[in-house]
């Protein structure tokens, strides 16, 4: 079966409170990637520095709404992705099945990523369960 992962990548050089501040404006893309049921999944990897680590989880605490995410104290993804570049534009990306990378950007930030990212997923994955309006 056929799936995709967008990955967004969160280091101890990037701003982890602002990350924190834009998860609500995800509401409506992870809602969309819902449509895709085990096809398509949404991964919000932070890796706080051990100094800002006590700060996160009250800034995380704090907010009313997060999606899942994942806290990488031990910078396991960065250890097994040695190649991720430094520059945080670069810390989104979407994987295929092999989890090669075939999108870079944020759907969010960029209106072109946006559609590239939405027409890679409708070529690979199809129409969601639920197109209406779509």
């Amino acid at each position: 079966m056929k799936h995709l992962k967008l990955v967004m990548y969160y280091d101890s050089s990037s701003c982890i409170s602002c990350a924190l501040k834009k998860l609500p404006s995800w509401e409506n893309t992870l809602e969309r990637i819902n449509t895709y049921p085990n096809k398509l999944k949404a991964y919000f990897i932070f890796a706080p520095s051990d100094a800002k680590l006590k700060l996160f989880y009250i800034a995380l605490k704090n907010r009313t709404y997060s999606p899942p995410i994942f806290i990488d104290t031990m910078r396991c993804f960065e250890h097994r992705n040695p190649n991720i570049p430094s520059t945080p534009i670069l810390h989104s990306f979407l994987l295929d099945e092999q989890n090669n990378v075939i999108l870079v950007g944020n759907p969010l930030e960029n209106k072109r990523i946006e559609e590239m990212f939405w027409r890679i997923v409708k070529e690979k994955l199809g129409e969601p369960k639920d197109s209406v309006g779509r």
